[in-house]
């Protein structure tokens, strides 16, 4: 439920995450990752610079796909992708990340490195 209403903030937009600032900063520590990356979505979205410079260190400590683990990274690596120019150079060094860990099915084996190419371009 905590992840859903993160990501409700980021639909509604900038006024929402702008009166929900402080839940979503408290949200970017949270003990789930799926909230701490919704949070940090709608924070580097719309966040003032601090918020935004914080969201972008929860995506970059989750997105490692050999730390965090698929399903995890996948998120976090999406939502570096999704970000576009907003993401900065947390772009190019997610690009770099190694997709090399078991995944969970072999239906899944092209996701990781799909988004990863991905963030490696323009």
């Amino acid at each position: 439920m905590r992840s859903w209403a993160a990501l409700g903030c980021l639909i509604q937009g900038p006024a929402m995450v702008k009166a929900a600032a402080g839940p979503l900063s408290v949200a970017l520590a949270d003990s789930s990752p799926h909230v701490r990356i919704s949070a940090a979505r709608a924070l580097a979205r719309y966040g003032t610079a601090e918020e935004v410079k914080s969201a972008l260190e929860t995506l970059r400590e989750l997105a490692p796909p050999d730390v965090n683990g698929f399903f995890v990274a996948l998120e976090a690596l999406n939502a570096v992708n999704d970000l576009g120019v907003r993401a900065g150079d947390l772009r190019a060094w997610a690009s770099r990340l190694s997709a090399d860990i078991p995944y969970p099915n072999e239906r899944y084996d092209s996701y990781l490195p799909n988004v990863i190419g991905k963030l490696g371009q323009p």
